[in-house]
């Protein structure tokens, strides 16, 4: 039987949707029964005793930023076994530039080959669909949608504007602020690496924070009416954003920054009229348009292109049984 090495963040406060890929991904393959599994945490893997098991490994699949650290502790492990490296935002030109002189693992997963860089020429790599689920985040009728209004305790009658994710610098959230109170409620359910000081920001703009983790994230989702991204740059989420494409699958149309550098690349997932491109000048506009558009599609998914964890599982397994062959 094969040994492979996961390494991942398993508790950190960052990549959170590396985390979650890393997750899904990892139970996947332990429900296939084909492969001695062990997870290592990126915070303790220099540990001695972990680097010798590690080194034990026939495969070690990597999630995790593609950075100078990442591409050491890559390196050294290259020597020893075959290197896959899931690649989910754009690799750091330092890790860029020493894997030109020295590459240091045998394939690559991504979202985005583009996110490679010079490296997509000089390496393999599978793109990859990233899955949603849609048994959870799915549409419901305009009754339902009133009545977890008024379980969640919202009016009714306003409209509600939402966004998942960090409170960060980079993720551009002060975009909530252009759009009037009066409007429109403004949510962000947050539960991870939040900053002080744009929380404190936000909430003064009178931006509601759920900032503790909530199982029932798909209500929020259910009972809004817009989803607003505003990040421009993949530097600070992932190239295909999972709450973007949850927002879609519910059937919410997205308010996004037209700056966003990989909207082409989420088009191939949701249907075009859903996405409306908003800049600084004209977001209220555009937020008018998407609320009129959610008004007469309820009960509507969105999301055109989907995929399964145990698919993408499927694939590494046969990556895995070529490669150690």
């Amino acid at each position: 039987m094969f040994k492979v090495g996961i390494i991942s963040t398993i508790d950190g406060k960052y990549d959170e949707g590396m985390k979650n890929i890393a997750s899904n991904i990892v139970n996947n393959l332990v429900k296939n029964n084909l492969f001695e599994i062990q997870r290592y945490n990126s915070k303790d893997i220099f540990l001695l005793h972990k680097i010798k098991n590690l080194i034990k490994c026939d495969t070690i699949i990597i999630f995790l930023r593609a950075t100078d650290k990442v591409y050491s502790l890559c390196r050294f492990l290259y020597k020893k076994s075959n290197i896959i490296l899931f690649v989910v935002q754009p690799i750091k030109q330092s890790f860029e530039r020493k894997c030109n002189r020295k590459m240091c693992f045998n394939y690559a997963f991504v979202l985005n080959p583009d996110d490679l860089f010079s490296l997509k020429n000089k390496i393999s790599y599978y793109q990859f669909i990233l899955p949603t689920n849609c048994s959870k985040f799915k549409p419901v009728c305009f009754e339902d949608y009133l009545k977890n209004k008024e379980i969640l305790k919202f009016n009714v009658n306003v409209p509600i504007v939402f966004h998942a994710g960090h409170l960060t610098y980079g993720r551009n959230l002060t975009d909530f602020l252009k759009i009037p109170s009066n409007f429109a409620t403004k949510i962000i359910a947050t539960s991870v690496n939040n900053n002080k000081s744009i929380k404190k920001e936000l909430i003064k703009g009178n931006v509601i924070i759920f900032d503790k983790y909530l199982d029932n994230i798909e209500l929020f989702f259910q009972i809004a009416d817009v989803y607003l991204m505003p990040t421009i740059s993949s530097e600070f989420v992932i190239s295909v954003p999972m709450s973007v494409l949850e927002a879609s699958a519910t059937g919410l149309p997205i308010l996004i920054n037209k700056n966003f550098k990989n909207i082409a690349l989420l088009e191939s997932y949701i249907k075009n009229e859903s996405i409306f491109k908003y800049d600084e000048n004209n977001i209220i506009d555009v937020f008018k348009k998407a609320l009129l558009f959610s008004k007469s599609n309820f009960n509507h998914s969105f999301l055109i292109k989907n995929n399964s964890w145990a698919n993408i599982c499927n694939q590494i397994i046969k990556l895995i049984g070529g490669i150690n062959k």
